[in-house]
């Protein structure tokens, strides 16, 4: 899990989530990157609930598996200064809008 300090979100998210399931996790080794705790499991150290974009750079080792067909969702969210000219500002929202499912109706 990444440290609550620096996800809040997120590691709640995935808190809910095991104790939904019955069960409280066992924290062995929390990461900020989301490519340590992919590694972190690929070397054997444990599992982890991971967005589903975290298997695009999976290093050997590591076995994705999605949630069931309904499952758990997060949403996320990207902010900007509306009258920022940045061109990568500008490629970086193309891409995220490129990559994204819109929200549903």
């Amino acid at each position: 899990l990444p440290p609550r300090g620096l996800g809040p979100g997120f590691h709640d998210r995935i808190t809910a989530l095991t104790r939904a399931a019955g069960f409280e996790p066992a924290v062995a080794q929390e990461a900020v990157q989301m490519q340590t705790v992919v590694g972190l499991v690929a070397a054997g150290l444990g599992v982890s609930i991971v967005p589903e974009s975290a298997a695009r750079a999976a290093p050997a080792g590591a076995v994705f598996r999605p949630a069931e067909p309904g499952g758990p969702t997060m949403s996320l969210d990207l902010a900007w200064r509306r009258d920022d000219p940045s061109v990568l500002v500008r490629n970086f929202r193309e891409t995220c809008a490129a990559e994204v499912s819109p929200p549903a109706s």
